[in-house]
């Protein structure tokens, strides 16, 4: 039979790991919110411009 893992060693490193993997995670996510914030604005200033008449107003 295999020796396993002692109790004493069990999620030692695995809470390191998992706060590594949350951080990366997050730092991701957060760079990939910006850049849909950006995008999506840029975008969304030309078709506004693009769909606005040359007069405003009403009638």
């Amino acid at each position: 039979m295999g020796k396993g893992v002692p109790p004493g060693k069990v999620g030692s490193n695995s809470t390191k790991t998992v706060g590594d993997a949350s951080m990366t995670g997050t730092g991701i996510e957060f760079y990939e919110f910006l850049d849909y914030r950006n995008t999506s604005a840029l975008v969304f200033a030309k078709v506004s411009i693009l769909t606005r008449s040359a007069h405003p107003g009403p009638g």
